[in-house]
């Protein structure tokens, strides 16, 4: 409206100007005429006629010039309107102009303000969910604290009543060894007479001993496949002991995923809610609906979530989190399909997030879409170079497709930005024995003990890898340290009590053997190497019983058929022991294979 006002007042001084102009110019032909007046008549008195002819003619002439001048002047002031006009045009175009450059500057202001607008709500977005992150690794290394406090406690009072255990057990001992005093002379009797009947045997069976050996040492249940370890055994009898065989590493499997990060179908759902970063609060406007579908999700009520994101995303179908979430819901559900078409829909509103992608992978790898959950998981790893809990499940993957490589090199990129967290470590330490790196196996089972040192499995695993590294005392150091965390753990005592055979303690291997069977009465490695144990010590008989409850638990167990059959040659039942053989080397021992060959008849 100023400008439009600036532009008529314009007009109107122009028009004056032209007017006065004007004027000014018949002012001055007024002058002009006058002159010529006063000029004619002073000459008039000289040349009358002469003047009154020459009058007449300049009358004509003037009344000429005067229509010219009037000509003229209507031109001038046609031409005058019209540059008026023109100017009028201009002026308006120029307010238009000036109008279009007001609104286009205003437009940028605006959009300016509503970039700004937008980061400042990023930066408040990334701030809020780093401190959520920084939130939930507080709650995790507290419940962490908790739970290293609780199994310490669990340690002392666990403790404590082994040693009120030990004390009745020395106890009883005392008491029993007055009686055992008394039967000594009788079995020392008995003894000289076994001895005088086995010296006979004495140099063949010395001949076999060095052929045989004890079983390699069992992991953790479930483990990761390693290779299996031959252990030569010592005996002052000089009778062979054997039960490395095949049935051992056809019975090894692939690490719980609570350890080394592998995905194990039945409790993936739980982790990835677990996992998850939910919102408690009205964000953005989700509503009641999805502050209770999240907290259904964190309580397991999965259906019951689902039910309450559907009436969220009723009220509102651009919000990627609700499709995420009820994703996870559905994942608990068991409804892995219904999960990716949700996470596909959360993709399309936000294909930016690398969480929805890494979702998608896990529930695509349920799925067992092995490839297409390695494409999300690298996408996820593109849009966040820093996203751990991706590298960490495309560091699984890889090992279940058989890259240990490129499943190392996740879990190492993984340790970088997260140097003190036992998954990853323990993962790629499992990896590593794989892989045949055993030393540096022992450095991340070490890393993971310094962090957590609570840690049962870590140093457990760590023991059996310096034990086939030749350190048996460390070993056992190490047995301790799992047992002292975690005393019920069957494996570990029979590790334990394997190494302190192997260093001739014979007393304190037969109490691991016997406490790992009362734990685990089905445990058939256990069996052979106790009745290995007995056979080492001239108990024969016992050895045999002991091989015949590992067969019967085991009806392929190739080593303890081998053990038993030399322990039945030992008692002088060679038809026995080459059916032992012949059993041991139909399922794969060769030595068993060679001795029936050579000493049995056909």
């Amino acid at each position: 409206m100023e400008a439009k006002r600036q532009q008529e007042e314009l007009r109107k001084q122009q028009e004056q100007l032209a007017l006065a102009e004007a004027k000014r110019l018949k002012e001055l032909e007024q002058q002009r005429l006058v002159a010529v007046q006063q000029a004619a008549q002073q000459a008039q008195a000289a040349q009358q006629e002469q003047a009154r002819v020459e009058a007449k003619r300049q009358q004509e002439e003037q009344r000429k010039q005067q229509e010219q001048l009037a000509l003229a002047e209507a031109k001038r002031l046609k031409e005058l309107e019209q540059q008026r006009l023109v100017a009028v045009q201009q002026a308006a175009q120029q307010a238009q102009a000036a109008q279009q450059e007001q609104a286009r500057v205003e437009a940028k202001r605006q959009q300016e303000e509503q970039r700004k607008q937008q980061e400042q709500l990023a930066f408040a977005e990334a701030k809020r969910l780093k401190e959520l992150e920084q939130q939930r690794l507080i709650a995790v290394q507290q419940a962490a604290q908790q739970a290293q406090a609780a199994q310490q406690e669990q340690a002392r009072v666990e403790a404590k009543r082994q040693q009120e255990e030990q004390r009745k057990q020395q106890e009883q001992q005392r008491l029993a060894k007055a009686k055992y005093l008394e039967q000594l002379e009788q079995h020392r009797q008995i003894a000289i007479r076994l001895s005088e009947q086995l010296a006979s045997k004495s140099q063949a069976v010395h001949d076999q001993a060095n052929k045989l050996v004890l079983p390699k040492l069992e992991p953790e249940q479930p483990a990761l496949k390693l290779q299996e370890a031959l252990r030569h055994v010592p005996s002052n009898q000089q009778a062979p002991i054997t039960n490395s065989s095949t049935e051992e590493k056809q019975g090894v499997r692939i690490a719980s995923s609570a350890l080394n990060g592998l995905v194990n179908p039945a409790s993936l759902g739980a982790s990835l809610i677990n996992n998850a970063q939910l919102d408690f609060v009205d964000r953005d406007g989700q509503g009641q609906e999805a502050v209770l579908a999240n907290q259904f999700l964190l309580r397991g009520d999965y259906s019951e979530s689902i039910r309450k994101y559907d009436i969220a995303l009723a009220a509102k179908t651009t919000d990627s989190s609700l499709y995420l979430n009820r994703g996870r819901a559905r994942i608990g559900n068991g409804d892995s399909n219904g999960a990716i078409k949700d996470y596909d829909t959360a993709l399309s509103l936000n294909p930016k997030d690398s969480s929805i992608y890494l979702a998608r992978g896990q529930a695509r790898d349920l799925l067992g879409d092995k490839q297409g959950a390695l494409e999300d998981l690298n996408r996820a790893i593109e849009l966040n170079k820093n996203f751990v809990a991706a590298l960490k499940r495309r560091g699984a993957l890889w090992a279940e497709l058989g890259d240990k490589e490129k499943a190392i090199k996740d879990y190492t990129l993984a340790i970088a930005l997260n140097p003190s967290n036992p998954e990853s470590l323990y993962a790629r330490a499992t990896l590593r024995e794989e892989t045949a790196s055993q030393a540096e196996a022992i450095s991340d089972y070490t890393k993971i003990i310094e962090v957590f040192p609570a840690h049962a499995a870590a140093y457990f695993r760590r023991g059996r890898l310096k034990d086939e590294l030749g350190d048996t005392k460390g070993a056992i150091g190490d047995y301790d340290n799992s047992l002292q965390i975690s005393p019920s753990q069957a494996n570990v005592l029979n590790n334990r009590g394997l190494a302190k055979s192997n260093l001739g303690y014979s007393s304190g291997a037969l109490d691991d053997f016997n406490k790992a069977i009362s734990l685990k009465p089905d445990y058939s490695i256990a069996f052979n190497n106790r009745g290995a144990l007995f056979f080492k010590t001239g108990k024969l008989q016992a050895a045999i019983s002991d091989y015949t409850k590992a067969i019967e638990i085991n009806p392929s167990y190739a080593s303890a058929y081998s053990n038993r059959g030399i322990a039945l040659e030992a008692v002088n039942n060679l038809a026995s022991a080459c059916r032992d053989w012949r059993k041991a080397a139909s399922l794969g021992d060769q030595d068993s294979l060679a001795w029936a060959t050579s000493q049995c008849s056909r």
